[in-house]
């Protein structure tokens, strides 16, 4: 199994997008320290930011996202209370900086649940070797269910994920497609998400971002919640 993990050059790793808000993400401390586990529950961790953002820590009580994934608190987009997340937002939540280098064999997991518009809006994920300066998918929507590799991108064009490419992430919602909002595909509750680190393995300083993309119309949905990011 570890074999075929060291194979996977999964699709988007050799993409790197230029970031116009890299400001943010320069290092001003970085974790060495073994597995890594944040819950959120103490304080909010990381960092958040881009256009129209409304990423917001705390604990939800949206319609359909109305808990958090582990304990009381985690990140949401679209706010903590209410079914809209805001238009055109193209935004970001952001991890401190890793140093790789002990690990063999790394993988990263998080709890998600994805509620949006499917196809249109949704959630990707990446990294940086650069301190936030350029971005990198991690892993594509065609990654073979293996290497503790789970839930992945179940996308592979989300039209409004202006931050990646190619645009692959998570997107759905759980009710049907109602005029021209399009349903279907929402994880329906809380999924953990997995995926090898193996091409990072050695790397010093390493960034992690989750991304979300929405456009100007049919955001009446609960959005985006993110929970209990673990690196072994």
């Amino acid at each position: 199994m570890r074999t075929s993990c060291q194979a996977v050059r999964s699709l988007g790793l050799g993409y790197m997008l230029l970031s116009g808000i890299a400001a943010a993400g320069q290092c001003s401390s970085t974790v060495s320290t073994f597995p890594y586990q944040e819950d959120f529950e103490a304080a909010p961790a990381w960092t958040s930011g881009g256009t129209a953002s409304d990423w917001t820590w705390g604990t939800p009580s949206h319609p359909t996202i109305n808990a958090a994934g582990e304990g009381t608190k985690g990140w949401f987009v679209g706010g903590l209370t209410g079914s809209f997340y805001s238009f055109g937002q193209q935004s970001w939540l952001e991890s401190p900086c890793f140093d790789l280098s002990t690990l063999t064999y790394p993988h990263i997991s998080f709890k998600l649940f994805w509620e949006c518009e499917r196809n249109y809006d949704g959630l990707g994920f990446q990294y940086s070797l650069d301190q936030g300066t350029t971005w990198s998918n991690l892993g594509g929507s065609n990654d073979p269910q293996d290497c503790l590799n789970a839930n992945w991108f179940n996308t592979q064009n989300i039209t409004a994920l202006n931050l990646a490419s190619p645009k692959s992430g998570w997107s759905g919602r759980t009710g049907n497609t109602v005029g021209s909002c399009a349903g279907g595909q929402g994880s329906g509750g809380w999924v953990t998400a997995a995926h090898c680190l193996t091409d990072l393995q050695g790397e010093p300083s390493v960034k992690f971002r989750f991304i979300f993309g929405a456009g100007t119309q049919c955001n009446g949905f609960d959005g985006i919640g993110v929970d209990l990011v673990r690196i072994v």
